[in-house]
């Protein structure tokens, strides 16, 4: 699976994620993972055949989101969300460009 497909794959999760835990199930800790998760996985971003660059916008908006998490809501469900969608499709591309 290529690293654009897994982040496009992990931001609807997170778009999941957030429906549910604040539709569903009322769990603002979920809302906060769902947010991290697909803020994260859009950040940045990976071309065909290119190295990955970041989006300022949405790297902005995760800033401005961690600070109001930080204040309001679940910081390290916010956190450790986006610590997933930014790390798990880079790893997946260090792995793919490593393997010839």
């Amino acid at each position: 699976m290529s690293p654009h497909r897994f982040a496009q794959t992990l931001s609807l999760l997170g778009v999941a994620a957030f429906a549910v835990g604040y539709f569903l199930r009322s769990s603002p800790l979920l809302v906060g993972l769902g947010l991290g998760v697909m803020l994260g996985a859009a950040i940045l971003q990976y071309p065909q055949g290119q190295r990955p660059f970041v989006l300022p916008l949405y790297a902005w908006v995760g800033g401005l989101l961690a600070l109001t998490q930080l204040f309001v809501g679940h910081f390290l469900g916010y956190m450790g969300g986006l610590a997933l969608g930014l790390a798990l499709p880079y790893l997946l591309y260090l792995r793919q460009r490593s393997t010839p």
